[in-house]
């Protein structure tokens, strides 16, 4: 039995949000009469799906937080350093225009 869009994206929402696997899906929504077996190679679909596209994610966050912490710890006991980068980067938005 074929998933419509719309059952896909809830199964999908509810498998990554809360957890839910065949059986609670099932007993969720009887009135779909999915079978568990094509809930469960759905699920594992987006279980690949999802491992393949987390590194990527996670690798350019991890960067991204290194990267302010250290700029914060660079410029700590500094006053005002934020001002100075917004002039030499131009200054304020507002006075661009």
């Amino acid at each position: 039995m074929g998933f419509s869009y719309e059952d896909k994206v809830l199964i999908k929402n509810l498998y990554l949000i809360k957890g839910y696997r065949a059986r609670k899906l099932m007993s969720q929504f009887p009135q779909k009469n999915w079978k568990r077996s094509s809930l469960d190679i759905l699920l594992k679909k987006l279980l690949r799906r999802e491992e393949r596209e987390w590194p990527a994610k996670a690798a350019g966050t991890a960067q991204n937080v290194s990267t302010v912490e250290e700029l914060a710890m660079s410029q700590e006991n500094q006053s005002n350093t934020h001002h100075a980068c917004v002039w030499a980067n131009g200054g304020h938005f507002d006075q661009m225009l």
